[in-house]
């Protein structure tokens, strides 16, 4: 996958500098730029971006006007103390069978931002770190940042590298007690949009998954996300 910058992936009809502001306000209020953090300079926004510095300086502009950065001069661009919404959660239940149906006749590719084709990463947690993209019917369905505890890894490394983790785990046998996962919609960003095909700051559907043993301990993780329309949910209540 080659590297494409900010102008081939942007929204048709957006203004440049629109977009920018939209990229970086959407990292802050994600809580990926938190309060108190400095912004690089403009200079390496702008090679970062492949934008001109005014671009960059105009979404300065309209962040600073909104309140949420804060500009010293001779220090730099700070993000202010922003108060960010927590989302109101809707708890439901569903078989696991589900998920295993969901992720039934996906492939794996995997992503050139992640340096885990040969294997996989140790991460700070004592876990094993993946980065791929899940692909249905030849086309990018998610991007996955997984992770396993050693000894399941060890149990199939093959496997885990070239098939669905989750069916793996379920072909393997190994015992869940636990399995949760949290949806929330959130914006694609460069490296997003550049790895699902769709465009920057268009909307997407991010899912935090996890798989505890019954001591409560973590067997896997994901964080995965999905284009817009590519996942859906239905919930029927009970009345």
């Amino acid at each position: 996958m080659t590297s494409v910058s900010l102008q081939e992936m942007r929204r048709p009809s957006v203004p440049l500098h629109v977009e920018v502001a939209d990229l970086l306000r959407n990292r802050i209020l994600s809580g990926a730029m938190p309060s108190g953090s400095q912004l690089p300079p403009i200079s390496r926004f702008s090679e970062q971006m492949g934008v001109a510095r005014m671009t960059v300086r105009q979404a300065m502009d309209s962040l600073e006007a909104e309140g949420l950065i804060e500009r010293h001069s001779g220090r730099g661009t700070f993000v202010r103390d922003v108060t960010l919404r927590e989302p109101r959660i809707l708890k439901m239940q569903a078989d696991l069978s589900q998920l295993h149906d969901m992720v039934d006749n996906l492939e794996v590719r995997f992503s050139s931002y992640g340096p885990h084709r040969d294997g996989p990463s140790p991460s700070d947690d004592g876990m094993l770190a993946l980065r791929r993209i899940h692909l249905l019917h030849g086309k990018p369905f998610c991007l996955a940042d997984l992770k396993l505890r050693r000894e399941v890894y060890e149990l199939a490394p093959e496997r885990f590298m070239t098939e669905i983790a989750v069916s793996v785990l379920k072909d393997l046998g190994v015992e869940v007690a636990t399995a949760k996962q949290r949806v929330t919609i959130s914006y694609a960003d460069m490296e997003t949009a550049q790895a699902l095909d769709v465009r920057l700051n268009s909307p997407v559907m991010h899912v935090k998954r996890w798989f505890l043993d019954d001591r409560g301990q973590r067997i896997y993780s994901a964080n995965l996300i999905y284009p817009e329309d590519a996942l859906g949910i239905e919930i029927e209540f009970r009345v």
